[in-house]
């Protein structure tokens, strides 16, 4: 059966030629009984040409059956899917690898001219970034797990020979009472002080290691979890003289020690870092965030329903707005040990644990300001749902 083509070669240079998009016409090939058996590679612009690394005196002579820049495995693919869009009129879309010529290009097939017109978006430094990304990624994984892991061992194993330390200077302190003199007694001093800041950052070190570590979630109520963290921080609110009230909280589904830790830390920064002769006032309280709000700006885009937000907000010192990420790091601190005691790990907990949930936290302020530490959650991964609980003001 004779086909003519309804386009030819100076038709399609006039439309397409000055296009940066690949376009190729494929003309179709019948048998006697008038079926579609194999297309011809019929006309194509510079852009096509380029791509495929092929000089146009080829086109007209190559067929899909043979085509020299796809695999053998590739070419009854391609060929099926410039047959459906002849056959059926529906344009076909497929991203492909073309084997020999090491491209990627996402391909659109559209019934036109008595054939098919075929577009071809090249994709291949996309693909190639997104294939580094992915490897830079597993990589970073990788690494990050094996620093977990030593900070974990590590951790463990200077437990034995710290405690010992702080086992026999307390022993010297007892059974040498009276008996040193004051330089001494303030060596000794100096010596159990060092043993304990070594046994608290021991104990963050391996929280935050654990933090990182596979958990089985349940069903926990942040109400009971905010509770345990008041209990815990009992001392301090009463010697600071803080005010703490804690707003209704949803239930969720997830690990509640590793929850325990994260807003025991928020608070407990809260408490921590308060201005001089000011009582503490910290405020925790929750909401939904619809598809919408402005404050999801800057979360996730995969994540297309709700999200919940916790506020943790305090009257304390705040800090500039310019460290509002450097303080989720391990170990970093912006004032000196000597003003505000701590390890410099109990953010960069808080960051884990939430990361942990597929959420976000982040943090705003201002210098004598107080500050506000903001936790958000995807709520129907998480399985969040309000409980019926009043406010509470400790």
């Amino acid at each position: 059966m004779q086909h003519t083509p309804n386009l030819d070669a100076a038709q399609f240079s006039e439309f397409f030629d000055w296009q940066p998009l690949a376009f190729i016409w494929l003309r179709p090939l019948f048998n006697d009984a008038g079926a579609v058996t194999d297309f011809v590679y019929e006309f194509g612009n510079e852009a096509v040409l380029s791509f495929l690394k092929v000089p146009g005196t080829e086109l007209g002579k190559l067929r899909v059956s043979t085509t020299p820049w796809l695999s053998e495995n590739m070419r009854g693919q391609v060929l099926d899917e410039i047959r459906r869009s002849y056959e059926t009129g529906e344009t076909v879309v497929s991203d492909l690898y073309y084997s020999n010529i090491d491209r990627y290009a996402r391909v659109y097939r559209v019934k036109f001219g008595g054939g098919v017109l075929t577009t071809m978006q090249d994709r291949t430094d996309e693909k190639r970034a997104i294939q580094e990304l992915h490897e830079r990624t597993l990589q970073l994984q990788h690494t990050n797990s094996e620093l977990e892991e030593f900070a974990y061992v590590a951790s463990h194993d200077l437990q034995e020979p710290l405690r010992k330390i702080s086992t026999f200077s307390d022993r010297l302190a007892l059974e040498l009472e009276g008996k040193l003199s004051p330089s001494h007694e303030g060596l000794l001093q100096r010596l159990q002080s060092a043993a304990g800041r070594m046994k608290r950052l021991i104990d963050d070190l391996l929280l935050y290691s654990r933090a990182a570590r596979e958990v089985v979630p349940e069903t926990v109520d942040l109400n009971a979890v905010m509770q345990e963290v008041l209990l815990d921080l009992e001392g301090v609110i009463q010697e600071t003289g803080a005010q703490v009230q804690v707003g209704p909280l949803p239930q969720l589904e997830a690990d509640a020690r590793q929850l325990q830790q994260l807003f025991q830390n928020l608070v407990g920064n809260a408490l921590k870092y308060h201005r001089p002769g000011v009582a503490p006032e910290v405020s925790v309280s929750g909401r939904i965030l619809p598809p919408g709000d402005p404050a999801r700006e800057g979360l996730p885009l995969s994540v297309t329903g709700d999200w919940y937000a916790i506020d943790v907000r305090d009257n304390g010192i705040g800090f500039e707005q310019k460290y509002a990420t450097r303080i989720f790091q391990v170990f970093q601190r912006l004032h000196g040990r000597a003003e505000y005691e701590g390890s410099g790990i109990g953010l960069a907990i808080v960051q884990k644990v939430a990361n942990r949930l597929g959420g976000v936290v982040r943090a705003s302020s201002e210098p004598g300001e107080g500050a506000t530490f903001e936790l958000l959650l995807p709520v129907q991964s998480l399985g969040i749902k309000p409980v019926q609980h009043e406010s509470s003001i400790r």
